[in-house]
């Protein structure tokens, strides 16, 4: 925690403003340690356990320009980011399905797309190895939506990282 606190403090002061979309492994901590019987009082929110400035915010989903963010649990298969935008009757961003990348447009009267931003983990590391046997490895990328929330990208990022 100590190496992430450190990094975080130089993020802070780089990234003034930040949304982030909190997802089920985010969740996962809170959930294994209830069910053990730890007691309410031994919990704290994620952005206090890592001393998020004010104007970090942290959220399970935002909604900026009509395109409704969020992780997209519950949400899984190679066209989830299109199902996520069925759902939500408009343009969705998810980043749930690890083993995806894409921005699919459809409605082209609207300009409605669901995207899928992959996943920015290092699969090489110990707390990934539950899927090194996966038929479908992490797509790392990112995500870019413009033209105010009417045009998607995805930009996958170095496949051998």
């Amino acid at each position: 925690m100590r190496k992430v606190d450190q990094l975080l403090k130089r993020w802070f002061r780089l990234i003034p403003k930040l949304y982030i979309c909190l997802g089920n492994h985010d969740r996962m901590v809170d959930r294994k340690s209830r069910t053990v019987g730890l007691p309410d009082r031994v919990f704290r929110s994620f952005r206090d356990i890592w001393n998020f400035p004010k104007t970090w915010i942290t959220d399970f989903e935002f909604e900026f320009e009509c395109v409704r963010f969020f992780h997209g649990s519950g949400y899984n298969g190679k066209y989830a980011h299109v199902q996520a935008a069925y759902d939500s009757r408009g343009s969705a961003v998810i980043g749930h399905t690890h083993s995806t990348g894409a921005v699919q447009y459809i409605d082209s009267k609207g300009c409605i797309f669901g995207m899928n931003v992959g996943c920015g983990i290092d699969r090489k590391k110990y707390a990934f190895a539950y899927g090194k046997d996966f038929r479908f490895k992490p797509i790392l990328g990112c995500g870019v939506v413009t033209d105010k929330g009417n045009f998607a990208q995805f930009f996958p990022m170095d496949k051998n990282t």
